[in-house]
């Protein structure tokens, strides 16, 4: 779904939660209604969910149990991933069939913070990463982009804007990592090779191109020594690859998911909430060519 960066920058701001949002108690006795009035019959609606294993999803799952009247199937795995092999079996169970799907993110309404969820059995009630698969599969990029953030940076050679990149970030033999849309940063000749002013131990100083000066402001190189781009490295300047080992596709499929527009997600100012979205948008369009095509 995701394989067009500007499809990804045009989906995710599309995005909106303020005024938006809904509480699961108005969500599920509207979402029933609005299969009635699409013509499914009373008290033959089979719901299914497909929910996240966590125990905040206890809330939504009963109370479709309440208004649909019956204990929704499950299509669900960790993550918040659709079993699509589930259909079948999903349709054997009622007339009437309806999907709800969705990756869940917590938010403490006193820091402004999500991602996070108060585990409230625990022995000190404390704030935890609301999914822990998709934050333990964040911790890699986000290690990446840490490092690419702090390993790309500008300085001055003979007084022109310079971008000094890490040998690392360069090395395109590597088979995972962040790796740089070096065509958005450095100047390259006539024959459209990327060519040097100056080599260092562990890198080199490459011509800012002239897109990235007017990007950031010359102002923003320092006269003297080098400062890190940071939060200047933009999400349409790197990318990520990365290595799946799993042999059930339905293992690795949250982050297959998320791989195209990891660059957005590492660097949105909520990144799990911007993963959840992400999914979210995934899945559904995986889902409907599922039954699409079945």
């Amino acid at each position: 779904m995701f394989s067009n960066p500007s499809g990804i920058t045009r989906a995710l701001q599309s995005f909106r939660i303020e005024n938006q949002a809904l509480c699961y108690s108005n969500f599920i006795p509207k979402l029933y209604n609005w299969c009635l009035k699409l013509g499914f019959t009373r008290d033959s609606i089979m719901p299914s969910r497909a929910f996240c294993s966590d125990e905040s999803q206890g809330v939504p799952i009963i109370l479709l149990a309440k208004h649909f009247g019956v204990f929704p199937f499950n299509h669900g795995r960790v993550g918040g991933i659709v079993s699509v092999d589930r259909h079948g079996p999903h349709a054997d169970h009622g007339k009437d069939l309806m999907l709800l799907q969705s990756s869940h993110v917590g938010h403490d309404p006193v820091t402004g913070e999500f991602g996070v969820y108060r585990r409230i059995h625990t022995e000190n009630a404390d704030n935890s990463c609301s999914c822990g698969k998709i934050g333990n599969i964040l911790e890699w990029y986000r290690t990446e982009y840490r490092y690419a953030r702090e390993n790309v940076r500008l300085t001055r050679f003979d007084g022109q804007p310079v971008v000094l990149v890490d040998n690392l970030l360069l090395n395109t033999e590597r088979k995972q990592g962040l790796f740089l849309n070096l065509e958005r940063l450095v100047q390259h000749d006539a024959t459209g090779k990327f060519y040097t002013l100056n080599t260092l131990s562990t890198a080199y100083a490459l011509p800012a191109s002239d897109a990235l000066i007017e990007r950031l402001g010359e102002m923003s190189w320092p006269e003297h020594g080098s400062i890190e781009i940071g939060g200047r490295l933009a999400p349409e300047d790197f990318y990520f690859k990365h290595i799946f080992a799993n042999h059930d596709p339905f293992q690795d499929q949250l982050e297959r998911n998320m791989l195209a527009p990891m660059p957005w997600i590492v660097s949105a100012k909520h990144p799990l909430l911007t993963a959840a979205c992400v999914n979210t948008q995934a899945e559904f369009d995986r889902t409907y060519r599922s039954l699409a095509h079945n």
